[in-house]
């Protein structure tokens, strides 16, 4: 298994058991927000994000 499929398992896990929210800290920003909304669209999630700058954003567009 790769580490992106043990992520994505270990994050799923997480998912299932109803955590409320997930901190997850990375350098491959762009390769998490892939699988952040492969799983989202596989429970049709709505995703937001805390953004330093602006605080909670829009996952998708990373505006308020």
């Amino acid at each position: 298994m790769t580490n992106i499929e043990t992520l994505y398992h270990n994050i799923r896990a997480h998912i299932e058991s109803n955590y409320p929210l997930l901190y997850l800290v990375t350098f491959e920003e762009q390769q998490a927000d892939a699988l952040i909304t492969r799983l989202a669209a596989e429970d049709n999630r709505k995703i937001f994000e805390w953004n330093l700058a602006r605080g909670v954003v829009s996952f998708d567009h990373k505006q308020p």
